[in-house]
């Protein structure tokens, strides 16, 4: 079986819709695909964002432990792709975010 990375080679929806169904409600594949957004190299992280922010919407139990450290890292992105993926996690999770990470955002926002 591929790793994940390898499946992230290619781009395709069919492809990543795949992705999305293997890994589920899964927090151990989640979390791997976490690891791989959080590199922030193009463009393998672009497109494990765009799984991981699929996989979340459709189980946003799995994003809760990582709504921290996508708060925090938001600033050092690099890629555009991973910006926007973890922006929309956060946006479809507001939920979970306490007072000072909504503050951490609003700065990011303003900085932008």
């Amino acid at each position: 079986m591929p790793t994940l990375e390898e499946q992230l080679v290619e781009s395709s929806r069919a492809l990543t819709d795949l992705i999305v169904a293997d890994i589920g409600s899964n927090q151990y594949q989640f979390d791997r695909i976490m690891e791989l957004m959080y590199r922030d190299e193009y463009p393998l992280s672009m497109r494990a964002a765009w799984v991981a922010f699929l996989v979340g919407d459709k189980h946003p139990e799995v994003v809760k432990p990582h709504v921290k450290k996508l708060v925090t890292m938001l600033h050092a992105v690099k890629v555009e792709g991973v910006k926007r993926s973890a922006l929309k996690m956060l946006e479809r999770n507001t939920h979970l975010l306490s007072e000072d990470e909504f503050g951490m955002l609003a700065d990011l926002a303003f900085s932008w």
